[in-house]
This record gives C-alpha cells, structure tokens and sequence, in this order.
C-alpha cells in the first residue's frame, strides 16, 4: 500500500509544483508532520504555488529571502483574507446590490485621515489613489485652483506627508515592486513640450521614479531615475509594466523602455508608417513569454491578439536615434515626413474576436489581464470593458495553449476555450487602476473585479469568476460623491475618498 512516506520530497514537490493556491498548500501543511517539515524545508512547496504573489511578505522580501520558518505564518494571512474577500456573486445577470448579502468580514480598523497644510489644501479635490507594493505608502492626486493645477504627493498610510512629485498634470501611472515594496518604480506619463527655435511642439514624456525603503517604517529615498520625451509624432500615453520593463503606446505606436538597461525602442504594430488602422485599447504583459497580450481593433472589429517585444539592439538603437535627430534638426515644423522607423516591425498574432457588439465599445474603458497556470503551458486572460449607450458589464476569459519552439521560433498559440458573458446594470460604473468599480443609486460602492483576488482558474460563468467587495456602512454614510478607490489586496489594505475625504480600510 502507497502512502506519503513512499514518496521522496523531490517527487511531492513536483507534484505539488502543479498548479495548487496557496491556501490549498497552507492547509495541506497542516494535514501531516512530513508535509509541515516539508513546508519548512524547502522555498518551492510556496514558491510554485498558482497565487504566490498574495503572501504578504515583509517590505524588501521575497519568499527566497524572508525567513522560512516565519512562510506558514504569512500564508495563514492568505487564507485569512481569501475567507474575507469570498463573495458570492449575483445568481441572475442583474447586479442587485441586496439580493445576495455582503462581504461576510468586517474590516478590522476603518480610519479617516484628516488633512493638514503638510499635504493639501481644504479646498483641493481629491481625485486619484493607488497604494504602492508594501502597503506603507499611497499616491494620491489632488486637483486645485486653475492656477495651481493638479499635484501628486505621496503619503503613509497614516496621513503623514512625505514628498511630492514634481507633476503638474499626468496622464496615467503605474507602480511596479519585485520584493514587496523594498524598491518601488513608479512610471507617469506627462504633457511636455519640445522647443526648436521659434516652434513649440507638445510631446508625451515618461517619467519613472524610484522610491527605495529605509529601516525608519515611515521614511524613503525617492529619486527620478529616468526622463524620456517621445517624438512629437505620436499622441501615445497610455502604460503597461512589468518589473522594469515599461510599455507606452497608443494607436499603433509603441515604445518599449527598460530601466535597468536604460534602453529604448520604437515600434509600430501591424505594419508601416502609413498603416495606421491598427488601434491597440488595452496591454498587459504575458507572465511568462516576451510580449504582451493586447485588445486590438481593426476596420470596426475588436480582437485580442499576442505582439511580441522586440529584442534590445543597444548598438541600431543609437544609430537610429541620431538619424532622428538629425532629421529633426534640419526640418522640425513638418511632422507629417515619414522618419527612419527601426528595421523589423512588430506583427501581432490575432487570437480570438471579442464576442460582443463592438458599437458599445468604441470608447469604453478596457482592463486585459494574463495569468499564467502554474505547472501547464496555459496561460488564462481575461478580458472586461464597461459599455457605453447600454451600461453592462461585459467579459470574456480566453485560455490559451502556448507552444514555444526549442528552435528559438516564434511561438505558436491556440485557443482551448472562450467563455464570453455580459451583465447588464443601470448603475454608474468606471474602471481604476485593477478594478471594476459600480455605484448604486443609493451612493454604495462595489468594486466587482481586482486581478489578484481573482482566482484565474476560474472561467465563464463560475460563481467565483466576478469578485464582488461592498464598502462598510459606516464609510458608504459619509462618502458622499464617490471620486477614487485602491486596494490592496494581498495586505488587505483599501483607500477610499469623495474627494474631500480619505479612508483607509484595513482587514
């Protein structure tokens, strides 16, 4: 008869290594002694799970540098907050915010911070949060008086100010971290301008900084650590990151930048300069493969389609950009000439068409996430927008199966399965930063979506697929106009504001 101790530790982990969640691995833990001396043995019997990246490991950690004894523990934490966050999502298409409860936890510590002269003026309007990996820092964005514009400052999630950035406007942001918020990178777009003579020309700059942790838990170094306009002929502004690798793009423009090599590149999607019917919507990164997996419209169709990053030629890069400037020095007022463009091209790989009416989705917000499945060469992304003329929520999950040729060729994609679902709702939606946020008439909030908490596993019309997060009563009596939320998922941290006040949930 077979039984665990017939098994080396090797062949367990590599059993283990298929797939399993975290709270799947901190339960089976517990079930014997050679699983638990297992778990406090060996890194991979955590490292290898499906949802690794929701341990809530101490800031400047990873789960190969933080004390092993002390995994059990912060995976104990995990499965704390996944019992918070379970939610059951609505049994009809109707989003009814009282048919079927609430989050079944109550936030531990619910705090209003209130302002100071050290962070804003009273009269500034709140209007952008995102907390930044670690959880011990949040950005946030106030409007002011027309001649005093926006500003973006970072606070500690007590309300302490620490510094703001120099931004008067941006675009968009994105935040990126490798061990739990130890060093932090931070990309904005910006409105700049370029001056050649007597010409101004307005130009999109990306500006990433480095926000670096310090021993003193409320104290940081941050520095701006790279500057980089783009060519006055293209309006991208819109972001993708991913460690130290940053996407800027728009139409069929895309600028591929990485920080650590301070290289960058210019492509064009699709085809030449004159083909400008390629529109990219949304990006994200594959977890897995060099490229990124994109929403796509063409001639009147959406799609979602793979486009491969281009490899780093630092050498063609210099040459290329000298030719730029070149030209750009003995004709800079015509715009419309043709520049070099760099020598290979990106083409897409076109996966599947969107499967909803694309005249809802002209100028809807896009969220596009892809999550690898862990011991498998599948990777699942799933896909939502909220529809414009007919409020709905609509979503798609595509699992893709990825074969990467030994030959170093292109890799080749195929689509397992799609599941395609739309949920109509007359309420007030938007879309911020990971999140698919709903208002109801009567001012309560639902965030329905975030990509950590989403188990990725889970397809189609499964009850887990669509996450759903009330706010508590006490916080939804005081918000009054609903401005801007961010959560944190993994610590169970949540900021919230109406623009004149601020909340942090703690769970």
């Amino acid at each position: 008869m077979l039984t665990l101790q017939c098994f080396s530790p090797e062949v367990l982990l590599e059993i283990l290594s298929k797939g399993l969640s975290v709270v799947d691995l901190f339960n089976l833990s517990r079930v014997s002694t050679q699983f638990r001396q297992l778990s406090l043995s060996n890194r991979t019997f955590w490292s290898k799970a499906q949802d690794a990246f929701l341990i809530p490991l101490p800031v400047g950690q990873t789960v190969e540098t933080v004390d092993i004894s002390l995994l059990p523990l912060y995976c104990a934490r995990v499965a704390s907050l996944s019992e918070t966050f379970r939610v059951e999502r609505p049994r009809d298409d109707a989003m009814d915010i009282d048919a079927n409860g609430s989050v079944p936890a109550h936030p531990k510590r619910i705090t209003e911070l209130t302002r100071h002269p050290g962070w804003s003026n009273s009269g500034d309007l709140i209007r952008f949060l995102k907390i930044l990996p670690g959880s011990r820092l949040m950005i946030v964005g106030t409007l002011g008086k027309p001649s005093k514009g926006e500003e973006l400052f970072i606070l500690s999630m007590t309300g302490s100010y620490r510094c703001t950035l120099d931004i008067q406007k941006f675009f968009e942001l994105q935040c990126t971290s490798e061990d739990s918020g130890g060093t932090i990178l931070i990309a904005v777009t910006v409105p700049a301008t370029v001056i050649h003579g007597q010409f101004i020309f307005s130009v999109t700059e990306l500006r990433i900084y480095e926000v670096r942790s310090t021993e003193d838990v409320d104290s940081f170094d941050m520095y701006l650590g790279m500057a980089v306009k783009l060519p006055r002929v293209t309006s991208a502004f819109k972001l993708a990151m991913n460690s130290s690798s940053v996407v800027v793009f728009d139409k069929n423009d895309m600028f591929f930048f990485d920080y650590k090599t301070k290289l960058k590149q210019w492509r064009r999607v699709g085809g030449g300069p004159e083909d400008i019917s390629v529109s990219i919507k949304a990006a994200t990164f594959d977890p897995s493969l060099p490229g990124l997996w994109v929403d796509i419209s063409l001639a009147g169709k959406y799609s979602i389609a793979f486009v491969p990053s281009p490899t780093w030629n630092e050498i063609e890069e210099q040459e290329q950009e000298q030719e730029q400037e070149q030209e750009q020095e003995q004709d800079p007022i015509a715009p419309s000439r043709r520049r070099k463009w760099p020598k290979h091209e990106l083409l897409y790989t076109h996966l599947i068409d969107i499967a909803h009416d694309p005249v809802y989705l002209v100028s809807s917000p896009r969220i596009i996430h892809a999550t690898a499945i862990v011991g498998s060469n599948q990777v699942i992304i799933k896909y939502f927008t909220l529809t414009s003329g007919m409020p709905a929520l609509v979503t798609q999950d595509v699992v893709v199966s990825i074969n990467v040729d030994s030959q170093g060729r292109a890799p080749e994609f195929s689509v397992v399965s799609s599941n395609a679902s739309r949920y109509r709702s007359d309420r007030w939606g938007m879309m911020r930063h990971d999140c698919i946020i709903y208002k109801a008439l009567s001012n309560s909030l639902e965030v329905f979506w975030s990509g950590l908490r989403s188990d990725p596993t889970l397809v189609g019309d499964d009850e887990r697929a669509l996450r759903r997060v009330l706010l508590p009563e006490e916080v939804r009596a005081k918000v009054g106009s609903f401005q801007d939320m961010s959560i944190d998922y993994v610590h169970g941290v949540s900021v919230v504001s109406d623009g004149s006040k601020l909340f942090v949930l703690q769970y």
